[in-house]
């Protein structure tokens, strides 16, 4: 009698395109269908860096964070609801010199405060001042009301005070030489050269370079000197400097009168390129206004952004990871909870659930190394709230003791099957596909869990394997048998143990043509 005839398995890399896909269905695309505080590098899938907590004191919900070093010290200032806060970190060390309080004297606290900062060096006191003006826009982007802006050395822990005379409704910026305020009606305010506290001197100025609110200025390189860039509600304008007083010192251009705004803390720029978060999607400007290409994750932020808390979307970069980060309130939260992440090496966007309740605001990292991030949740033991520093370790540290807690990470591929193009016009074979190897492939720290998640056709509910085991220690395993069926069919790799990690490389799974059976 002929020995029986066992199909060969076929050997396939457990590998999908980069980035998330939220818009269409599961089987549009060739991308990931979820990941959770997972990034894409080299193409592939690795868990995000963990996080501890720097301070825990801050007396109100951060909604701004600015940074500025000195002599081996990062000086961080924070507005809140509650006023300004400061503390100083080593930046060698990251040890803080813990919270001071730097708010005007008299200042209302109201959850609605949202800041703006700015730091100038002041030609005539022969210090580096640092600004910071309030605006109650946290609940309204559109707010007329204007406020007063304060001012106090940048290395000092003493309140800060009113510039005479100098109010506005949407901000502060400061460009070389020049420091400006805008806001309603389109109005924008600039010093005299050099002068941060002087507002009617020679070579200060006012304008109204179009109709409604300024929300927004950044920094713009000119080309014969001095410029800014400004985000109205609905207008995108440049500033660039004449130095002629007959022409008020600065003439402005309207790039395009038919722009939006998600919310003023939602503008980044990255090596001279501004993006932002609009009320259809995202935009960029470098040199000219486009929109950002996204295909992957707009329809889902649109869909699911808290429009009421609009103003609490806030935008930063992590250019160690090639990434620019939006963060919004998901549904009916009040306060950021995801973010979506546009990755502009690799041209592609996935997102994350942020952790411990969300954030309120980030800076960059550039000469301390690592982002800062403001969390939302109040500490019962301090009653306040805290700033944590992120891409740090591995796990998350907390508390007097700092305590690491495990960070659960995931990823979960696109659908493999053999209903799909081969070549074109030519499809696989209807069948569902059995499964028994993986050759783990990965640079990891601590176990992995796999499970496989299976549907017989696109509208058939999920069935999921048991989840399967991949050890760290390569001594006791170097392939994962198991087994599975199933016909459209993807794969949940997680992290969740205490220092746990992983970079994905090429795994590899073998399987073989099931039985055939879809159901009708």
């Amino acid at each position: 009698m002929p020995e029986p005839q066992f199909p060969v398995s076929k050997p396939q890399l457990l590998l999908s395109e980069p980035g998330v896909v939220r818009d269409g269905t599961q089987l549009a695309r060739n991308s990931h269908l979820d990941v959770q505080w997972c990034r894409f590098y080299q193409n592939r899938p690795r868990k995000m860096l963990g996080y501890r907590e720097q301070v825990r004191t801050v007396p109100g919900i951060v909604r701004a964070i600015d940074v500025f070093s000195n002599d081996g010290v990062s000086y961080v200032n924070l507005g809140s609801g509650q006023g300004i806060s400061r503390y100083a970190i080593d930046n060698t060390t990251g040890v803080n010199t813990g919270v001071v309080d730097r708010t005007p004297a008299g200042f209302t606290v109201s959850d609605d405060w949202n800041w703006q900062f700015a730091e100038m060096f002041d030609t005539a006191g022969g210090s580096t001042q640092l600004f910071a003006l309030p605006t109650p826009s946290a609940s309204s982007i559109t707010t007329d009301a204007d406020y007063p802006l304060y001012y106090g050395d940048v290395l000092g822990t003493g309140a800060l005070v009113a510039v005479p005379g100098v109010t506005a409704s949407g901000g502060v910026c400061a460009i070389p030489s020049f420091l400006f305020v805008y806001g309603h009606d389109g109005y924008v305010q600039w010093c005299a050269p050099g002068d941060p506290l002087d507002w009617v001197g020679a070579g200060s100025g006012d304008s109204r370079p179009c109709a409604s609110k300024i929300v927004k200025g950044m920094s713009l390189r000119g080309q014969t000197g001095p410029a800014i860039i400004l985000w109205a509600l609905d207008a995108v304008i440049i500033g660039q400097y004449n130095g002629d007083a007959a022409l008020n010192y600065f003439s402005f251009t309207t790039l395009t009168a038919t722009a939006s705004i998600m919310s003023s803390n939602g503008v980044v720029e990255h090596n001279g390129i501004y993006y932002w978060a609009t009320s259809s999607g995202f935009s960029m400007f470098n040199g000219v206004i486009r929109d950002v290409p996204n295909d992957y994750n707009r329809q889902w932020f649109l869909d699911n952004v808290n429009y009421a808390q609009r103003q609490k979307v806030f935008a930063f970069k992590v250019p160690r990871w090639n990434e620019i980060w939006w963060c919004f309130p998901f549904g009916n939260a009040t306060e950021c909870t995801h973010a979506v992440v546009y990755n502009y090496l690799l041209n592609c966007w996935y997102d994350t659930v942020l952790p411990n309740g969300g954030r309120s605001a980030a800076y960059y990292e550039y000469i301390f190394a690592y982002p800062l991030m403001a969390g939302v949740q109040q500490d019962p033991d301090t009653d306040g709230y805290s700033v944590w520093q992120h891409e740090y370790g591995r796990n998350e540290i907390s508390g007097p003791q700092s305590t690491a807690k495990a960070i659960k990470s995931y990823y979960r591929t696109a659908e493999f099957s053999f209903v799909v193009p081969r070549q074109p016009g030519q499809l696989g074979e209807d069948r569902t596909i059995s499964y028994s190897i993986m050759e783990p492939d990965y640079v990891q720290s601590g176990d992995l869990t796999m499970q496989v998640i299976s549907r017989a056709n696109a509208r058939a509910p999920e069935e999921s394997s048991i989840r399967f085991t991949i050890t760290e220690d390569t001594t006791q395993m170097e392939l994962l048998n198991f087994k599975w069926q199933g016909r459209l069919n993807s794969f949940y790799i997680e992290s969740n143990t205490l220092n746990g990690d992983f970079v994905c490389g090429s795994p590899v799974i073998h399987f073989v043509p099931g039985d055939g059976r879809r159901e009708s």
